[in-house]
């Protein structure tokens, strides 16, 4: 039996809750999974949503715990089945990767070839909340009604939204934190050693970084600011900048990207919004 199928028959035989409010019908199920990663490599979780939060927590084991609570909404009973039918959580265990991904018809997924198309009749709703080793890479995509937290993770990542903002607190690696509607935050316990992303287009870009990082900021926005309180150089191709002190911070004004370096420089660190502030702070000690 395939790993979709028992994540069935489980949350069946689990339970659920049905009810009719206003016309809908909801049905309630959770399910507990813990998964094992094989081999002494590289480890991944891939954790692909459509809509609903994301919760990752590091903590001192070997195991990835994680808890799925679904949620099911139609306007019909017809479209219940249809619900129950369409979508499905294809979970992958046992290998370098391990997977969790909300499959909608024709395989769409978050992150998917093609983008996505919701469905009028229904809504699936899939929350996630993981415990996983700390040194796991993560590769994590939502994309209604969702924010993604990520904490105490020292891997890569890779983390993606639309509509919600992505929050990572006390981590470590490089990688890219991207949304469209939500703010992104980010805080280092040390600094990335590669070329990292946080982009929005309506939100902040915030991160935090400890006072000895040496790197290279590409800082851009449209309707906003760009702030630090590093004490920063221009970059050549950042001729023309006008800086001001605001509140006892640089406020940094240019056109395009604004390039400056702080220490030695070192891996580039690109942040932008289209509608917000962007911000590069020193880590409180």
């Amino acid at each position: 039996m395939n790993r979709t199928i028992l994540f069935m028959v489980l949350c069946s035989s689990a339970g659920f809750s049905a009810a009719v409010n206003a016309g809908d019908l909801t049905e309630h199920s959770s399910q507990k999974l813990t998964m094992h990663f094989a081999g002494s490599g590289a480890h991944t979780l891939e954790v692909r949503d459509v809509e609903g939060n994301i919760t990752v927590e590091a903590y001192d084991g070997t195991d990835v715990e994680m808890t799925v609570e679904k949620s099911l909404s139609a306007q019909n009973e017809e479209e219940m089945r249809a619900a129950r039918h369409d979508v499905v959580l294809d979970i992958g265990d046992s290998a370098s990767t391990i997977h969790a991904i909300v499959r909608y018809p024709n395989q769409q997924t978050c992150g998917g070839a093609g983008g996505f198309t919701s469905h009028s009749g229904y809504h699936a709703r899939y929350d996630f909340t993981i415990r996983l080793p700390r040194t796991v890479r993560l590769q994590l995509c939502t994309i209604n009604s969702g924010v993604v937290l990520v904490s105490g993770t020292t891997g890569d990542f890779d983390v993606s939204n639309v509509n919600g903002r992505i929050a990572m607190t006390d981590v470590a690696g490089s990688g890219n934190a991207v949304t469209v509607n939500g703010a992104v935050a980010a805080s280092f316990v040390s600094a990335p050693q590669r070329s990292s992303t946080f982009r929005t287009i309506n939100g902040d870009v915030a991160i935090t970084l400890p006072d000895s990082t040496s790197a290279v900021f590409h800082m851009k926005t449209l309707n906003g600011h760009l702030l630090t309180d590093f004490a920063v150089e221009s970059e050549p191709e950042s001729a023309g900048v006008v800086r001001e002190s605001v509140g006892g911070l640089s406020m940094i004004r240019t056109n395009g990207f604004t390039t400056v370096r702080t220490g030695d420089g070192g891996p580039e660190l690109t942040l932008e919004s289209l509608n917000g502030d962007v911000r590069v702070m020193r880590r409180s000690k």
